[in-house]
């Protein structure tokens, strides 16, 4: 894996956690954005860069995003996982 993928291995860890907090801070000398998930474990992941997403929370799991896949010609998925129902 390259280095622009090495996060797939920390979402691995997110997995079963839940999201108690999140906070987004943009520099003023920088466009570039950082985002921080926090867990209600007592830990956070942080997530930096030109951060973009869609205008909404989406109806939908991991085979509805299979299926809108088939679409993306070329398009791989490098990591796909689920928690274990509790």
């Amino acid at each position: 894996m390259g280095r622009g993928t090495l996060w797939v291995h920390a979402f691995k860890k997110a997995l079963g956690k839940r999201i108690q907090g999140l906070m987004v801070v943009q520099s003023p000398d920088s466009l570039s954005c950082r985002a921080f998930l926090v867990f209600d474990d007592g830990t956070h992941y942080e997530l930096y860069g030109d951060i973009d997403g869609c205008k909404d929370i989406d109806k939908g799991g991991l085979a509805e995003i299979r299926e809108t896949l088939r679409g993306w010609p070329g398009a791989t998925v490098i990591l796909e996982a689920a928690a274990e129902a509790k």
